[in-house]
Order: C-alpha cells, then structure tokens, then sequence
C-alpha cells in the first residue's frame, strides 16, 4: 500500500511548531553519579500544526484526507513549511553500495525516506535521472561511482508521520471560513 502525501492547500494561514524527545531514563547513585538510559535511537519528533482562515473545501479536503487515514491508523508523508529542503548536502554510502538522502538538522542527521525535486551530483558534475533509481531516499547508480567520489545532492524531503489523535475538529469562524483544532503529527518509524 502506497503512503499518502498531505494535500498542499494553498491561500490559508497555518500555524505550527516542532518539538523533539527521548525516552530517557535517569537514576542517581547512592554516591551521587546519575545514569542514564534509552532504548530510542531516533528521535520523537512532534510537529504542532492549525490551520486558519480554511475555506468551505480546504476544509473538506483535510476532513477527507483524516477519513481515508482512518484517524491515526495509517502514516503519511508532510512537507513541512520551514524543514522540507536541503542543497547542496553530501550524501552518507549506505552499506549495500546506495546513497542515502537526509535531513540536516544543525550537526543532527537522518535519514528521509520520500525527496522530490532530486538534482543527484558526483564530484560537482550533475547526473541525468536515468543514471540512477530513487527507493525509500536511497540512491542507488546503474554505474557504482569511485569509492573517493564525493556524492552531493539537492532536493525537497517529506516527514513521515501519523496523526498523535485520532481526528480532526474543525470549527466555523464566519460565513465560508474554518479553522483546524490543533493537530499533533508524530514520526513514524
């Protein structure tokens, strides 16, 4: 089953934010030294979303777009409006000979599964699209490059979530205009 991507609406306001968590636990020693565990190796990132200012069938695409995900039952792919891109970024070798497109976040990286918009270069010199095939963000060449080449590339990235809750609630502000509950989307792993 293919994942959905989020309708991109445009003409609306939208509100949201990002947060970033562990599981960690921490104990203290008797004589002081403090410990600490997690059995998370990735992150939990929660991105807050509302919309505003929704029109009669911006509204009714979300609404519809909850109903074919059944609530939180499925993942989805989102392109956040700020954490969506990255240019010119060099490309971590996977172990089975494939590159890997990822996120950047400050010296934090990880791996995207779905880009768009892919420009894929070795060594500065841009690659056609057919020298290459595109699965869950891994690159993989029809020609392996030299083991020194240096594989950089630019492109849009989407983040693969579900909704925390399980719907969504919209409210009518005035005449044809809606407006979201906030939304609660988690990473799906």
């Amino acid at each position: 089953m293919a994942v959905k991507i989020w309708p991109v609406l445009t003409g609306m306001e939208m509100k949201s934010s990002k947060s970033i968590t562990f599981n960690t636990t921490t104990a203290r020693a008797g004589s002081g030294k403090k410990r600490t565990c997690t059995n998370q190796l990735l992150p939990l990132w929660t991105i807050s979303v509302k919309f505003s200012h929704l029109t009669e069938k911006n509204s009714k695409e979300i609404v519809g777009f909850v109903a074919l995900l059944r609530g939180a039952h499925e993942p989805f792919f989102w392109k956040d409006p700020d954490d969506y891109k990255e240019a010119g970024i060099q490309l971590p070798k996977n172990t089975d000979g494939t590159y890997q497109c990822v996120m950047k976040v400050g010296p934090y990286v990880e791996a995207v599964e779905k880009v768009t918009n892919l420009k894929v270069y070795i060594n500065g010199t841009q690659q056609a699209t057919n020298a290459y095939t595109v699965s869950g963000g891994a690159i993989r060449f029809n020609t392996a490059p030299a083991s020194s080449a240096v594989v950089t590339a630019n492109y849009e990235y989407y983040w693969k979530v579900q909704l925390k809750n399980d719907g969504i609630q919209m409210d009518h502000i005035i005449m044809n205009l809606k407006r979201s509950n906030t939304l609660k989307l988690e990473t799906w792993r």
